[in-house]
């Protein structure tokens, strides 16, 4: 198995792909003349009009926006066209989209405006929504929308601007919903809360946890929260109002595995726990990373020290890779959709153009799985299909295939 460049060319340190991966968009985050576009099927670069801002995708990946101070355009990806421009007032955030598609919502100071994304016509406005990207979230199982602003928590419906609950939160932090879109739950200065998204009923108020991005997580059956806190993590199942397990272990970044049957917490070791036992099935040095710790096929297992990514086989316990020598600090890890290949990232929140961009290669004997760390002035995102990622470095874009 090898790793092939298979396009390179002029963009900017935003790197947005399309859900199905068959796009590429780049900008720069502020307003730039024309974006880029990579097509995978005829794997050449296309300019399309306008600035390269805001940019986010339909969930069919079929269309592209970009909201720029007043003005918000959709594209269509396949032919290049604009299928629509809305002018509105200053937006506080990107438009995002609509599962269906149908629409896409502009924030701004106070409120959420609904745009029909075929017409460009104001549909509804959604007044005290919150205009903050981390406290907006669509429910998996329904066209619902979760918005926490002010102290309170309020579900929508945005196609007919329908208020269906309004909950008490005091100044949330996150807000999620479980995979079935039955519960949500927010986190924040008062503790986690968790309700009911049909009845709107609070079942369980936690406190004493962990403050800031991810905090408790949902098993991916949406049967099972991990609520980490100071000293412990508490599994709660929200169906029957009973509280399953106290881990005396906790992480800012808990990981389930797919089954539900096991969760990574600590650092400095990473413990993986045995949820219905409570027992500690495995260890391994590092600390949890930022991205899916697990590989796809959960075979092997990734964590993160200083200036060092490691692999290790979940079965054995055996580190498969350990790749140092990076001056920055590791921060997040993605992998390939056929588990042979990892690649890791620093997290440079101090941006230096002149600091020289590394990349590091190994390939366990064995197994073939190869890793790959990317250090620098530099930003790393994998195809949502697992089949290609994309770098970003002084003003140009490459794209590599995993062959």
């Amino acid at each position: 198995m090898t790793l092939r460049k298979v396009a390179e060319f002029d963009g900017e340190m935003l790197l947005r792909w399309s859900p199905d991966g068959r796009y590429l968009a780049t900008g720069d985050g502020r307003k730039t003349d024309g974006i880029p576009l990579w097509g995978r099927a005829s794997g050449e670069v296309r300019v399309l009009t306008g600035d390269a801002a805001g940019l986010n995708w339909s969930a069919d990946g079929q269309r592209l926006a970009s909201t720029v101070d007043t003005t918000t355009r959709i594209w269509d990806a396949a032919s290049g066209a604009i299928v629509c421009t809305i002018t509105h007032a200053p937006a506080s955030l990107p438009a995002f989209w609509s599962p269906d598609g149908r629409h896409v919502l502009i924030g701004m100071s106070g409120g959420i405006d609904v745009w029909d994304a075929a017409e460009g016509a104001l549909r509804h406005t959604l007044d005290g929504a919150s205009y903050r990207t981390w406290l907006l979230r669509w429910s998996p199982s329904d066209h619902v929308l979760a918005t926490g602003f002010t102290g309170t928590l309020k579900i929508w419906k945005p196609a007919t601007g329908e208020i269906r609950h309004v909950l008490a939160s005091p100044d949330p932090d996150t807000l999620g919903w479980s995979p079935d879109g039955r519960y949500l739950h927010t986190d924040g200065k008062g503790g986690a809360r968790i309700w009911d998204a049909d009845s709107g009923a609070l079942l369980r108020k936690f406190g004493g946890l962990w403050r800031g991005v991810d905090g408790a997580q949902w098993a991916r059956q949406g049967h099972l929260l991990a609520v980490p806190g100071k000293r412990s993590t508490l599994i709660w199942d929200p169906g029957t109002g009973t509280l399953i397990r106290e881990i005396p272990d906790t992480a800012r970044y808990p990981h389930w595995s797919r089954d539900g049957r096991l969760l990574a917490l600590g650092g400095h070791p990473v413990r993986v726990w045995e949820v219905e036992t409570g027992t500690v099935v495995r260890s391994f040095d590092g600390t949890i990373p930022y991205g899916p710790m697990w590989s796809p096929d959960e075979r092997q297992v990734a964590t993160l020290m200083t200036g060092t990514v490691s692999v290790w086989d979940m079965e054995s316990g055996e580190l498969l890779h350990g790749i140092g020598g990076v001056r920055e600090t590791l921060y997040s890890v993605q992998w390939s959709a056929d588990s042979r290949h990892i690649v890791a990232q620093t997290r440079d929140l101090h941006r230096d153009p002149e600091r020289t961009v590394r990349t590091r290669t190994k390939t366990h004997p064995t197994t073939g799985v190869m890793a790959h760390v990317h250090s620098g002035d530099i930003e790393v995102e994998m195809s949502p299909d697992g089949r290609h990622f994309a770098t970003a470095a002084s003003s140009r874009v490459a794209i590599w295939s995993f062959d």
